[in-house]
């Protein structure tokens, strides 16, 4: 989450840029940060996993189908969590596009903005 930080420093320095693009860039590199920090708590998670069954001292296979289990619940849920938030952003965009769209041929319909007055 720095990176957001000092980019935003950078930009209020210089604004060779507009406003759209400026929270397009935040935005991704939110969703990025958050991604990589979902997949890397998950690789914790399993390293963990792996010390604490490993001092109970169990049988092979009660280790291994513990193990299997808690490895699966992990990837299931970066799984989830990047779909959610890869589904969001795609929805997202979709709605925002059409928005767009539509106030663009309200505005054609209505004759470009501009009234009439005869």
């Amino acid at each position: 989450m720095w990176d957001v930080l000092f980019v935003g420093i950078r930009w209020s320095m210089s604004r060779d840029e507009n406003i759209l693009s400026f929270v397009l860039q935040m935005f991704f590199r939110v969703v990025s940060n958050v991604t990589l920090g979902i997949i890397s708590g998950v690789v914790s998670f399993w390293f963990q996993v792996w010390s604490v069954i490993t001092s109970f001292g169990p049988s092979g296979w009660a280790f291994t189908l513990f193990y299997g289990g808690c490895f699966l619940a992990g990837l299931s849920f970066v799984a989830t969590a990047i779909g959610v938030i890869v589904g969001g952003t795609i929805l997202g965009f979709a709605t925002l596009n059409n928005v767009l769209v539509a106030s663009e041929e309200n505005r054609r319909r209505i004759g470009g903005g501009h009234q009439h007055r005869d």
